[in-house]
């Protein structure tokens, strides 16, 4: 029985949102949810004695909580693997940096276990040599929720901060380059410096950003 965030399997945390969103009464989500948790069948649960069933539906009160997190880890043991953190956001390939803006502006609870994929290496590997269906089958088996959350709000927080630091030096450079720019180049300047911070107006608006 999965009884905390702690404990629920990102693969079981898809299923359980699937429920939720199905069109029907909010006593049968509860049953289909429990017995997902407890690992059997619907049919199972409804043939329970009452104060069993009952039970096992006071252990998914985890559900109307706020999962926690946590300090992220250098590695994950996911099944048979060792996944690596990527920590440094200047490591992150061409590859990684496009499969990240695909899923950015998706629901975190849609785009969690592709994040996962992103930020987790099998031990030894580099981004892309594994067959990704085989990492997501990994992530969403036996990575947490709450580990999940606690490596998306790492690797989010660095990825803003890297953004921020790039977007500060490159206008710094643009203003000492007026002052010793010919008067031919400093509308040159100036029109780069607008599209800069047309950016970076653009990465507020779409993340939410403040600074």
């Amino acid at each position: 029985m999965i009884t905390s965030w702690k404990d629920m399997p990102l693969g079981v945390y898809a299923q359980v949102l699937d429920i939720n969103g199905l069109h029907i009464s909010e006593d049968e989500k509860i049953i289909k949810t429990t017995a997902l948790l407890a690992g059997m069948k619907e049919e199972e649960l409804m043939t329970m004695p009452l104060l069993d069933s009952k039970e096992l539906i006071a252990q998914t009160h985890f559900l109307y909580e706020k999962p926690k997190t946590r300090r992220a880890r250098r590695s994950y043991k996911l099944g048979k693997k060792n996944y690596i953190l990527m920590r440094d956001v200047y490591d992150m390939t061409t590859a990684q940096y496009i499969n990240y803006q695909a899923i950015v502006q998706q629901p975190i609870e849609k785009s969690i276990s592709n994040l996962m994929a992103i930020v987790l290496i099998p031990e030894g590997t580099k981004y892309g040599d594994t067959n990704e269906n085989d990492v997501l089958d990994d992530i969403n088996n036996y990575l947490s929720v709450e580990d999940a959350l606690s490596v998306a709000d790492f690797f989010t927080r660095s990825f803003e901060k890297s953004i921020k630091r790039m977007l500060r030096y490159s206008d710094g450079m643009m203003t000492a380059a007026m002052i010793t720019a010919k008067k031919e180049d400093k509308e040159m300047i100036k029109a780069a410096r607008t599209e800069l911070r047309l950016v970076a107006e653009a990465l507020r608006s779409a993340f939410g950003w403040s600074w």
